[in-house]
């Protein structure tokens, strides 16, 4: 039978997920804090064309599916991919992204996550951005400005959406 996870239950699988990351693959650490601290898509952290400096420092990520612009500030960026994007070469392509799934699958020893018909395991951390987001005070409204969500709807369905682990 299916558990529901709130959102004390996702972080704790995030973080069993990072260290683990961590611990067996530093490789990839880069890759999986910047989902976790961005609430990034799985891919566009592998895209570099995607990422662009702005003249104050900050660093611009262009979504894919043209949302709004989003805006970090390379401190809150875990600094190997700050440095990647200075150099204007990612370890890793788009072509990786199933390595990395599977490689979160492995470190996942929390339980197999079921997320029903969205994709990729890896939304783990998009999903547990918006939530934490909502659950720390800020309005559906500030959500949807920090993922640059053109549709006002997809932050209620990012906060309300039930994750499993099965």
């Amino acid at each position: 039978m299916p558990t529901i996870l709130d959102v004390s239950d996702l972080r704790q699988c995030a973080n069993v997920v990072l260290s683990n990351i961590d611990k067996y693959f530093p490789e990839y650490s880069y890759y999986f804090h910047t989902l976790n601290l961005t609430g990034c898509r799985p891919l566009e952290p592998l895209k570099i064309d995607l990422w662009s400096f702005k003249t104050n420092g900050d660093i611009q990520l262009n979504p894919l599916k043209h949302n709004n612009p989003r805006i970090f500030n390379p401190n809150s960026l875990p600094s190997d991919f700050v440095n990647y994007l200075i150099s204007n070469n990612l370890p890793f392509n788009d072509a990786r992204l199933r390595t990395l799934l599977r490689t979160f699958h492995k470190m996942n020893s929390y339980g197999r996550l079921s997320l029903f018909n969205d994709g990729s395991a890896l939304y783990l951390f998009r999903y547990l951005k918006a939530k934490e987001m909502y659950d720390s005070g800020l309005g559906v409204s500030d959500v949807h400005n920090y993922f640059g969500w053109k549709n006002p709807g997809l932050a209620n369905r990012y906060i309300e959406k039930v994750i499993y682990l099965t």
